[in-house]
């Protein structure tokens, strides 16, 4: 396992340098030149993890049923905790987490990793919590809680000064550059790396091969134009959980996800329709190809600012749930602070497909591209479907009941082995934290250095 020390990763949680700034409508966060944060909103974030044995599931070696049980050794729980992106910081302070097995609480040790042992950021900038934990002689269902405050910002973004910066003359900085490494859904499976044919095509027809001609927001721009155009989404690609009882029994909310349905970004590409988070998926590869850093970003929509009690549903409102958009890299060389060089610049591909933005000019704004009025209510969850390159398992992402890999955002190790029947259900849970009389305004609170 990757590991990094506390104190390198709160360096890391610094972040950009920020100018805040009150105004008639909150505090405004100067990220860099070309980008700048609005509005700012609270939120609590907490994700509900139920684990049941399903003593009907077919056992991993043939046709007999399994009555396998939790018998662990030990174990590290792996879950996604991106402490900053265009739009959010996470309070790394605020970060709980609670494990339960037949109802009885097991201790934990956490251990943030967000680099790796070389000191690099992780893949896309992602953090990981690991929590470690065991032994556990014997139990058939597990429920794990994690939550965290979070900031989420809207943003207003500078085209047509982006649109002036050049590709860089040197190396992208080392966070963006990660961005073009293998990952699961974009170029490669959970067997390993696959070929992408499909997506190439798209990248060279679109560009006629001479994407560096441009500048990269005008190509980012263009492109994002282009998926959008000629991809059609089909589906939530959310799985609703496939038995509400043990909803009921985990005392959990009735038709909550069990994973996330997505094609990838070659199948997207060569079908030229997908699921809701397809179309991210696949606008990440064509920008990669084309030589622009760029990562997904999977969130929760949690409403009207304020949030609600409430924790998600399958049949909920379509505007409160789980989305993804995707977030491009503009590095200027010429700032004079290394801080404010790298600008991710958010993409709401979804938005400008739906709002037909890309109808507009490239020199016009695009709602969705950079600027977005709707981001302070979505708090983002991961920058991965799903941590495979952490070693981890879970039941959205294993062929372990003979069913198509998908993702569920979080994974573990336990040792001895993982059991093979277990029915899984995820719920999220989006809320205004309560504020004391002494609590600084939205925004003005410290990321907990």
């Amino acid at each position: 396992m990757l590991k990094s020390p506390r104190r390198n990763l709160l360096v890391w949680l610094l972040g950009a340098s920020c100018a805040l700034s009150a105004g008639a409508q909150g505090y405004k966060e100067e990220l860099t030149p070309f980008l700048t944060r609005v509005d700012p909103q609270e939120w609590l974030f907490r994700t509900n993890i139920a684990l049941s044995a399903n003593n009907l599931a077919p056992a991993n070696d043939g046709p007999l049923l399994t009555d396998e049980e939790f018998k662990i050794e030990q174990g590290t729980i792996f879950f996604p905790m991106p402490m900053r992106s265009a739009s959010h910081d996470r309070d790394f302070r605020t970060i709980k987490a609670k494990l339960l097995f037949e109802g009885r609480e097991v201790p934990l040790k956490l251990n943030m990793v967000a680099a790796d042992s070389g000191g690099n950021p992780l893949h896309s900038g992602e953090a990981y919590g690991t929590w470690t934990f065991g032994p556990i002689e014997a139990a058939y269902n597990m429920i794990f809680e994690v939550e965290a405050r979070a900031t989420c910002w809207n943003t207003e973004f500078k085209d047509a000064e982006a649109m002036t910066v050049p590709w860089p003359a040197g190396a992208w900085p080392k966070e963006a550059a990660s961005t073009f490494e293998p990952e699961l859904f974009i170029n490669e499976g959970f067997e390993g790396t696959y070929d992408t044919d499909f997506v190439e095509r798209l990248a060279d027809r679109w560009t006629k091969g001479k994407a560096k001609s441009q500048p990269p927001m005008v190509v980012a721009k263009y492109l994002a134009g282009e998926v959008a155009k000629s991809f059609q989404p089909s589906g939530s690609g959310i799985v609703p959980d496939a038995r509400p009882a043990t909803a009921r029994q985990s005392a959990q909310s009735v038709g909550a996800t069990s994973a996330f349905e997505v094609l990838g970004a070659e199948e997207a590409a060569k079908r030229g329709k997908g699921t809701a988070f397809d179309m991210p998926l696949l606008l990440v590869a064509v920008y990669r190809e084309v030589g622009l850093p760029a990562r997904l970003v999977f969130g929760y929509v949690g409403g009207s600012a304020g949030g609600g009690a409430e924790a998600f549903r399958a049949s909920d409102r379509a505007e409160v749930g789980p989305y993804a958009w995707v977030e491009v890299a503009l590095y200027d060389e010429k700032q004079a602070d290394p801080r404010r060089q790298l600008t991710w610049v958010p993409v709401d591909i979804n938005r400008i497909r739906a709002d037909r933005a890309f109808s507009r000019k490239l020199d016009q704004p695009w709602p969705g591209f950079g600027s977005s009025d709707k981001l302070n209510e979505i708090i983002p969850i991961a920058y991965h479907l799903h941590p495979h390159r952490m070693g981890a398992d879970s039941y959205g992402a294993t062929i372990g009941r003979k069913r198509e890999p998908m993702p569920s955002l979080w994974g573990w190790n336990i040792v001895p082995s993982t059991p093979c029947g277990v029915d899984q259900v995820l719920t999220f849970t989006a809320t205004s934290p309560s504020r004391g009389p002494g609590d600084p305004e939205p925004g003005r609170r410290d990321r907990g250095q």
